[in-house]
């Protein structure tokens, strides 16, 4: 309802997925701002449920205080379906929390839930996609990455994570292609700074495969 606010949000959502200490607690600092012109708000009690889940999912707390992060990030969660028992984003932040508590299945049924509200959702096309990928189903996470890749392809994340997913189906050389477009857009962000130097260390002969 607030274009500022709103503005504050989208550079905090930039923030969470920079992977980086200072890049969160800018974003917590940008969701303040926000809530201080519009008051709770759907969009911002996930940008700072995101928050406290990413502290964990990168480990940059300690670990005796993950149970403590996830419970803020629930209690977020809470929050979003308070106002909006619908939310595609609200279902995407519980699910985050439940991959993190070695919960996959819950978290990947969250994330179809906020899919199925919202099919065009960039981050959990991401997180499913990466869920497909990692438990073999690379099929049906190419299909989400090229969906990822009509919404944003603009974002590292994204670039990344289809990156991730060819390295899942074995093909060395492509990952290396999308990790080189996502240093190419962010260079500054360290995860695909260090997917790509996977890939680089991978032996020649893995990537000899054509890409397609």
């Amino acid at each position: 309802g607030d274009v500022r606010a709103y503005e504050y949000y989208l550079l905090a959502r930039q923030e969470i997925w920079s992977f980086d200490t200072k890049s969160l607690d800018h974003a917590l600092q940008l969701v303040r701002r926000a809530k201080d012109i519009v008051g709770d708000n759907e969009l911002l009690f996930v940008a700072e449920g995101l928050i406290y889940w990413q502290n964990v999912n990168v480990g940059f707390v300690p670990v005796a205080e993950y149970d403590q992060y996830l419970q803020k990030a629930d209690a977020c969660a809470a929050k979003v379906f308070a106002l909006n028992p619908e939310s595609s984003k609200g279902y995407f932040l519980r699910g985050a929390v439940r991959h993190n508590r070695a919960d996959p299945n819950g978290a990947a049924s969250d994330y179809k839930k906020a899919l199925s509200l919202d099919p065009n959702y960039a981050e959990a096309l991401v997180w499913l996609g990466y869920h497909y990928g990692a438990s073999g189903r690379t099929a049906l996470a190419r299909a989400l990455m090229d969906r990822l890749q009509r919404v944003d392809p603009l974002t590292s994340i994204n670039l990344t994570m289809y990156g991730m997913v060819a390295m899942f189906d074995g093909d060395y050389a492509e990952a290396l292609t999308w990790m080189d477009r996502a240093v190419e857009i962010d260079a500054s962000n360290p995860t695909p700074l260090m997917m790509r130097a996977m890939m680089l260390g991978q032996p020649a002969s893995a990537k000899l495969k054509v890409v397609k």
